[in-house]
Formats: structure tokens, C-alpha cells, sequence
């Protein structure tokens, strides 16, 4: 439609250029006639050759204009019949996806190959690639139906790549190029959170302020898809032993989490603390995992010594008293 305008203003220019009365870009006769008789006849002929040139260059524009844009819609139709010529070779994949720890029935079909290419061709389908000699996947060689031959576990191995080649039955010759597809496991909440490093007894000085981090950091991981509410753990305390003073749980980060006293520790009322932590994912539902800690308190000097009484009375034997001046003295 574009190049139709685009030539049919052309031929109005050519036709128009040879005008002798076309002026500017109104010919003469839509000139009021006061206007024109106004103006010599010499002015008349300058305007007209001004405006000659000005039309001979608007059409050369235009010409270079529709020449290169007829030159862009062939390279556009030739491109295009290239992306349908390479689409009709393409084989037609997609990307799959896998529920981790499926319980399905093994081995399990998850897709079809096909390829365009192979009519009135005796053909066979092969793979290649991350799981194939290890007998996790398999294709049948005539159908091109794929198959899985086992539970995947994600925390293990989290995508597949497998490649494509389909053959000539009787030369085994590549009839396409090799195409690739991946198998992408999905997870779902089957990991609960652990205690990385874990320590089970800590001491713990009599003197913590109250407030004051404990010696104690406990490094937390789950192992289910990171940034997942299924790895995202939220740690308490389920119980202590004794009860007094209450011991908390703050996060540090992501991983790690330390115990803090909200009391003040007495070695002697309370030399030992067991504490029950809990560990819980948000996953729907939650996996959760229980660990306990057991705190030694440390003695330290924080009584100094005291009198329970301001006075005292003392008494003596007077001839112990002066003996033991006498042999002072005489010594």
C-alpha cells in the first residue's frame, strides 16, 4: 500500500514538472487572480524554476526512498521464507519439567520427539548427555517417546541436558542437526532444616548480663530450593530446663542464629541449663528438626567476702595472756 502512494506521487511530479503553469505547489489557477496579476511575469518565471528544483530534488528523494524500501521488503520476504524454510527442519522441543521424588510408576514417560524432516525417511531417534548412561533416561528409538527411569532428587542434581540426534536407519547418518532440550526438576518441600557443625555443650560465665549474647551460634541450613519458603527457617526455643532465666533466640543472618540471656545467671542456684531448640521451614506443610543444647554455668568471683555481723566478742585466759609476755619479753 505504501510503495502504491508512494509511486502514484511520483508520477503527479513528473507530470506536474512539465506543467508550464504548475507554480509552487499550487498551479495557477488556485492563485487568486488579484494575487496573481499582481506580480510581474518575470517574477512568475523565477518562482518557477525555484520551485522546479525544489520538485526535481523532492523526487529524487522519493525515488531513493521506494527504491530502498522494495530492496528492504525482498531482503524482509527472503529472510522470512528462510525462518519458515528452518522451522520446517526444527524439531519440535520444549523444556520439561519434573516434579522431584515423583511416585509414579517407573519407568515414566515425559515427551514425544518429532521432526519434520523425516517424511519418507527411515528413521531413529538417539540421546545423549547428563543422566543417559547412567539409565535415567531413555528414548524409544522409533516413537520418540521419553522416559524417565527413577525418582530425581533436586538437591542432587537440579536440571538435565540432553541432546538430540535423529539418524537414518540404514546409513546411521545425522538426518538434522543436533538439538538439545533440559529437564528441570522442581522442588517440594522433602528436606527439614539441620544443624550444621553442630555443638551440643557450651559454657557459659556466671556473670552475663542480662541481654548479653551467649557463647552459643548455631549455624542453620536448609537444603531445599534457596529463596523457597521451603528453605526459609524460622528458629525458637521449644523448652528449657529450668525455666529461669529466659533464654531467646536472635537471627544474625540467614544461617545463623545465637542464643541471648534475658536474665542473669546464679551458679549457686542453677549450675546446668537444657535447652530445646527448634528449627522449622514455612514450607506447606512445614518440615521441622529439634536439637538441644546444654549450657554450663561457670562459677566466677562475684560474691566478695562479706561480715554477717558488724561486732564481735572475743575472750582469753589472762595467765595464757602473760605467759606468753613473759617469754616475749626474756627471749
Amino acid at each position: 500500500m505504501f510503495h502504491t502512494k508512494l509511486r502514484r506521487f511520483c508520477g503527479f511530479l513528473l507530470s506536474h514538472c512539465k506543467d508550464a503553469n504548475f507554480v509552487g505547489w499550487l498551479p495557477q489557477h488556485y492563485i487568486s487572480s488579484s494575487l496573481y496579476h499582481r506580480h510581474s511575469c518575470q517574477r512568475g518565471k523565477e518562482l518557477a524554476r525555484s520551485m522546479m528544483r525544489s520538485l526535481s530534488l523532492l523526487l529524487l528523494v522519493a525515488l531513493i526512498v521506494l527504491g530502498g524500501s522494495t530492496e528492504g521488503s525482498e531482503h524482509h520476504k527472503q529472510a522470512k521464507r528462510e525462518t519458515l524454510s528452518r522451522s520446517k527442519r526444527r524439531w519440535v522441543l520444549s523444556t520439561i519439567e519434573l516434579e522431584e521424588e515423583m511416585d509414579v510408576k517407573y519407568p515414566y514417560k515425559i515427551s514425544t520427539m518429532h521432526n519434520l524432516k523425516t517424511a519418507d525417511t527411515e528413521y531413529e531417534f538417539e540421546i545423549k548427555g547428563d543422566g543417559v548412561k547412567e539409565g535415567l533416561f531413555s528414548i524409544n528409538k522409533t516413537t520418540g517417546e521419553v522416559y524417565v527411569h527413577r525418582r530425581l532428587d533436586r538437591e542432587q542434581k537440579k536440571s538435565y541436558h540432553i541432546t538430540f540426534d535423529i539418524l537414518d536407519k540404514i546409513t546411521k547418518q545425522k538426518i538434522d542437526r543436533d538439538l538439545s532440550f533440559d529437564v528441570d526438576v522442581r522442588d517440594i518441600n522433602d528436606n527439614a532444616p539441620r544443624f550444621a557443625a553442630f555443638q551440643k555443650s557450651y559454657d557459659v560465665k556466671e556473670n552475663t548480663k542480662e541481654g548479653e549474647y551467649l557463647p552459643v551460634i548455631m549455624d542453620i541450613v536448609d537444603d531445599d530450593e534457596p529463596g523457597t519458603i521451603n528453605s526459609s527457617v524460622v528458629v525458637t526455643v521449644g523448652k528449657q530446663s529450668p525455666p529461669e532465666p529466659k533464654i531467646a533466640v536472635k537471627s544474625i543472618n540467614g544461617r545463623l542464629h545465637q542464643l541471648v540471656s534475658e536474665g542473669c545467671f546464679d551458679y549457686d542456684k542453677e549450675k546446668h541449663f537444657s535447652i530445646v531448640i527448634n528449627a522449622s521451614d514455612r514450607g506447606k506443610p512445614p518440615v521441622s528438626r529439634t536439637e538441644v543444647i546444654e549450657l554450663n554455668i561457670i562459677d566466677t568471683n562475684s560474691h566478695p567476702p562479706t561480715f554477717k555481723k558488724r561486732q564481735a566478742r572475743i575472750t582469753y585466759d589472762i595467765n595464757v595472756y602473760l605467759f606468753c609476755f613473759l617469754i616475749c619479753k626474756f627471749h
